[in-house]
């Protein structure tokens, strides 16, 4: 991504066509904004909506994983935690390539990102999304770095399996729940299981402290190798053959 403009917004219009009008809401006045180009790519929802059984192959999903965990500690790296970490928030470049799906997955947006560690109170208002935020952020405890990639793993979950136990829960209440049995469901049973050990430790792992990301990376990167022990000669499926613009 490459920034083409960045300041404050001075007032901020909203309408359609020729009715427009001044947003008036304080909260809107010099709000920070940014402008920036990305390259040709698709989110990573797109892999889902293309697969023609609504399913992704295992290994294939274990590398937009990697590419998912090497995103977010870039942004850890800087100090900032993500807290919307959803397919509808990376972009993957066109067309598709076994290493660019790992090593050239993009951010697209920072919205809800915020400094981490933070000195707020135990307690906060929900922040992120009910189907991928983790039961701790459903449960509106601080969040860390751990949490993003709670979510990392509930996106390869998804890719894996096609949905989420929580898909139709209507309310937060009914989500964090479902959270609390996630490790019993086939979906979770479906996940490797170097993903699903990682998947405890990173729930043991409190908002306040920062896990280690080579262990992260390791436990996917072992799931790969095991689960594609010959990834040097795989070729992506020919749904994946997708035009560049």
């Amino acid at each position: 991504p490459k920034c083409v403009l960045k300041g404050k917004l001075k007032r901020l219009v909203f309408g359609i066509e020729e009715f427009q009008q001044y947003e008036h809401d304080p909260d809107w006045i010099n709000r920070p904004a940014i402008l920036y180009t990305m390259p040709a790519g698709v989110f990573v929802s797109s892999l889902l909506a293309n697969a023609p059984l609504g399913i992704v192959e295992p290994w294939l999903a274990l590398n937009v994983g990697i590419g998912l965990v090497q995103a977010l500690n870039s942004l850890h790296k800087l100090g900032f935690i993500h807290r919307y970490v959803t397919p509808w928030n990376f972009l993957l470049k066109t067309p598709f390539t076994i290493e660019g799906l790992r090593d050239d997955v993009m951010h697209v947006d920072f919205s809800l990102a915020v400094k981490w560690p933070s000195r707020q109170n135990k307690q906060n208002d929900l922040v992120g999304t009910r189907k991928y935020s983790s039961k701790r952020a459903l449960s509106r405890h601080v969040q860390g770095p751990a949490d993003d990639f709670i979510s990392v793993i509930y996106i390869v979950a998804e890719l894996i399996s096609g949905k989420l136990p929580w898909r139709a829960a209507k309310t937060v209440a009914v989500s964090a729940q479902l959270r609390g049995t996630f490790a019993h469901h086939v979906v979770f049973t479906r996940l490797p299981r170097e993903i699903r050990l990682l998947y405890h430790k990173l729930n043991r792992t409190p908002g306040t402290t920062s896990p280690k990301y080579e262990m992260i990376l390791k436990s996917f990167l072992d799931a790969l190798k095991r689960k594609a022990p010959d990834l040097q000669t795989k070729e992506l499926p020919d749904w994946m053959s997708m035009p560049a613009t």
